[in-house]
């Protein structure tokens, strides 16, 4: 079930990057590991989102991971809130509201 997109929504809202560190690489795709397009979000960084999607992930630990991908409302492409590092930790905070103006 690796890579498996099982739910993707439209959504409106803003996201925090929240953890220390190397920042989140961006992605052409919601697929993990996936193709980086080179650029990244950084610790403590603000982004908009216009979509979210669920992607099933199994991991090296034999657990399996449901990977939550924003879709960056800029166009770069797309985000995920996983940290292999810090299994079960989500990487972002976000708000979700379909009245935004993104």
């Amino acid at each position: 079930m690796n890579g498996i997109l099982f739910s993707a929504v439209q959504a409106r809202g803003l996201a925090r990057y929240d953890y220390e560190g190397p920042g989140v690489g961006i992605r052409h795709a919601a697929a993990y590991p996936g193709e980086r397009t080179g650029e990244s979000i950084e610790a403590g960084e603000l982004v908009a989102f216009t979509e979210m999607a669920t992607v099933q992930h199994d991991h090296s630990d034999g657990k399996s991971y449901a990977i939550t991908f924003y879709r960056l409302a800029d166009g770069r492409g797309w985000v995920h809130d996983f940290n292999p590092n810090k299994l079960g930790q989500p990487a972002f905070s976000f708000m979700v509201n379909d009245s935004l103006t993104i």
